[in-house]
């Protein structure tokens, strides 16, 4: 099966998802991108810096099972071609290893639930497990059986993305006392997926429709026509759903962790 667009392009080599968008890709685009990752570089600094401070772990032990081993699958294992963004994913790696050793020093003191405090470490390990075998699997199902594949783990990304904040939320009312929770740290994850999320609509919104058509030959015999497909094709309904829910979940947790800091300086109940 092939793409042919033009003669440019070679026999046998389908677009990727990156390469679909990469027309409308602007200058703009690209810096709110950069900007945003640097953004989660910082979160990541802050929430290691306070979990350190309070001697305990500031991101909710699943999101950091899911975050963990989908920059390890994509900074060692599927690195992107990028090397820019290889770097970046490598240098979220090594902050996630020091919030996975936070997770393992001081998460079992942390557990409420008698049965999850006495079997703390072998959850742990698998939930790491079945983290790391749903991304293989998720990213083998996107990059492959896909006419436009996710080969770098965009959707995969954004996904983990919304579960993390939720469990933010959640996480919050499990420390009210606010240990380990990063004021800082939630207002940088809230703008930089803010600047990320534009980025991907400007690319979104600015791409010419592309059209390719596919063919397909048996061994020793003619290229025959499977039709026409295009970029149009490719429906973003789900990113900008997700882009607005994670604004507002994320607005969400910083309103809450403003409204628990102002009560706590303040003496009030929390």
């Amino acid at each position: 099966m092939q793409a042919t667009p033009g003669p440019e392009i070679p026999r046998g080599a389908l677009p990727t998802w990156a390469e679909l968008f990469s027309g409308g890709m602007s200058g703009v685009a690209v810096g709110l991108g950069t900007v945003g990752d640097v953004l989660w570089l910082v979160a990541y600094v802050l929430i290691i810096r306070k979990a350190f401070k309070d001697r305990t772990y500031g991101i909710p032990l699943l999101a950091i099972c899911l975050n963990f081993t989908w920059e390890f699958w994509f900074a060692v294992v599927e690195p992107p071609a990028s090397r820019i963004a290889h770097a970046t994913h490598f240098l979220w790696l090594v902050l996630d290893v020091v919030i996975v050793w936070q997770l393992v020093r001081w998460g079992r003191k942390e557990q409420a639930i008698p049965e999850v405090k006495k079997y703390f470490y072998p959850i742990l390990a698998v939930t790491m497990l079945a983290a790391l075998v749903g991304q293989v699997t998720l990213s083998r199902q996107l990059a492959h059986n896909t006419i436009f594949p996710d080969v770098e783990g965009s959707g995969i990304a954004w996904i983990l993305n919304f579960i993390m904040s939720v469990l933010f939320i959640f996480f919050y009312f499990a420390r009210r006392d606010l240990r380990g929770l990063s004021y800082g740290g939630a207002w940088a994850m809230m703008v930089g997926t803010a600047m990320v999320a534009v980025a991907n609509v400007l690319v979104f919104i600015s791409t010419p429709i592309v059209d390719f058509e596919l063919q397909m030959r048996r061994a020793g015999g003619a290229w025959e026509s499977l039709g026409m497909v295009g970029s149009n094709t490719v429906h973003v309904q789900f990113f900008y759903y997700l882009f607005v829910s994670l604004f507002l979940v994320n607005g969400l947790y910083v309103y809450l962790l403003h409204r628990a800091r102002r009560k706590l300086a303040t003496g009030s109940p929390a």
